[in-house]
């Protein structure tokens, strides 16, 4: 059950309606955090670090160091320069909360003894608990390695790619509604080759547009960072559809 709720968040995270999804959970999300921080540390056996310090403490090391060293080099190929390669490894080298699955998962099966599970338990908690420390260490140590690395990002003249505008569309006519003014719209700017994105928080219509092959996200248009949920850094133009929206122009 609990490998398949992960599976299930993962998949809905990805749909088009995460937006929607996102704001329904929002009253739960403290408390459903700190629940979750509450099982984490009761699941945790504190004398097993007592009595291995120095196993678990190699463990946690050689868990950060493996993890950070594979994401920042697996992440050079999509233009990040060295300094954002480093910081994302160090950001992201901790366990996962994926792990407490897999591992309660082995353990209910018989593949890994109580005590082993103990100790893979307490690295996990113990790297989450430095993230923290480990970003502010990526954010200091990554200048003086850029410095240190000569990149053609950094050339006199070069353009540096930020790959957080990357995943963004520009250019692009935000169409707020898709009831019958929205559908006439998206026909004329279908008709021109003009590229639209369509923002309703109906999903029954937005399952409908998606259907026809059309860019949606099931998202509420009155919210200020619905920009954001639906991946649009600058908009050619924004056409509202709907009667009584309290649409938020001062984000342009």
């Amino acid at each position: 059950m609990t490998l398949g709720a992960f599976i299930a968040g993962v998949l809905l995270s990805e749909s088009s309606y995460r937006s929607k999804i996102k704001v329904d959970i929002e009253p739960f999300r403290g408390l459903l955090l700190g629940l979750f921080f509450i099982t984490t540390g009761m699941s945790m056996d504190l004398s097993v670090f007592a009595e291995q310090p120095v196993e678990i403490t190699a463990l946690i090391v050689s868990l950060i160091g493996v993890k950070a060293s594979t994401l920042a080099l697996l992440s050079l190929p999509f233009n990040l320069t060295t300094a954002e390669s480093t910081k994302l490894g160090l950001i992201l080298g901790q366990g996962g909360e994926f792990g407490f699955v897999i591992f309660a998962l082995a353990n209910k099966l018989g593949f890994l003894p109580d005590d082993v599970n103990k100790i893979l338990v307490v690295v996990i908690v113990s790297s989450m608990a430095l993230t923290p420390a480990m970003a502010e260490a990526g954010a200091r140590l990554a200048p003086f390695i850029q410095a240190s690395v000569p990149s053609k990002e950094t050339e006199a003249g070069a353009e540096v790619v930020v790959p957080s505008q990357t995943l963004l569309q520009k250019d692009v006519v935000i169409i707020v509604g898709y009831g019958a003014v929205g559908k006439v719209v998206v026909d004329m700017l279908t008709r021109k080759f003009i590229p639209f994105i369509v923002i309703d928080r109906d999903e029954d219509l937005i399952r409908d547009a998606s259907v026809k092959g059309l860019p949606c996200v099931c998202a509420d248009a009155e919210k200020p960072d619905f920009l954001a949920e639906a991946r649009v850094s600058s908009p050619t133009a924004v056409v509202l559809t709907m009667n009584s929206v309290s649409f938020p122009f001062s984000l342009f």
